[in-house]
């Protein structure tokens, strides 16, 4: 738990408190090396965590019947965050920098995605709006997160 909470006080200037939150396809489409560069690897990685996440969650608040959740999304934040922060302290050559902004940032696009996922809930463990997009693109790129940890052992 302690390597997850290094996530929130990695690389200070990753995020803008303003930043525009556009679909992560958009992102990536527009960052096509985001995959050979660690502050977009990360700050992807972030992103798909936390939409899952804060799907997983909403899921759990609508659903009274609790085998009714997918809980694949819960696990799926987990792995990718998890294998992420393996990545780092095996490639980022100790650039861990403590900054107070980069908490409240990784805070806000949480907060960002606890509230998208209340408003795009629709049943049946689907989503729309952004949190639906972004879901549906992180779907892409679990396998590459997944070789993250294959790449560096």
């Amino acid at each position: 738990m302690k390597k997850l909470l290094l996530l929130l006080f990695l690389m200070p200037n990753l995020v803008m408190a303003e930043e525009k939150f556009v679909p992560l396809v958009e992102y990536t489409a527009s960052n096509n090396n985001w995959q050979s560069k660690i502050y977009d690897v990360y700050y992807v990685a972030c992103r798909c965590g936390f939409a899952y996440q804060a799907a997983y969650e909403e899921m759990q608040k609508q659903n009274i019947d609790s085998d009714a959740v997918d809980t694949s999304f819960n696990d799926k934040a987990f792995t990718i965050l998890t294998n992420l922060v393996i990545y780092l302290e095996d490639n980022a050559e100790g650039n861990f920098h403590y900054d107070k902004s980069i908490e409240n940032q990784m805070e806000s696009i949480l907060a960002f995605y606890q509230n998208e996922a209340s408003k795009s809930y629709i049943k049946n463990n689907k989503f729309n709006g952004i949190i639906g997009k972004d879901i549906s693109t992180c779907k892409d790129y679990e396998s590459f997160y997944y070789g993250l940890v294959q790449r560096t052992v």
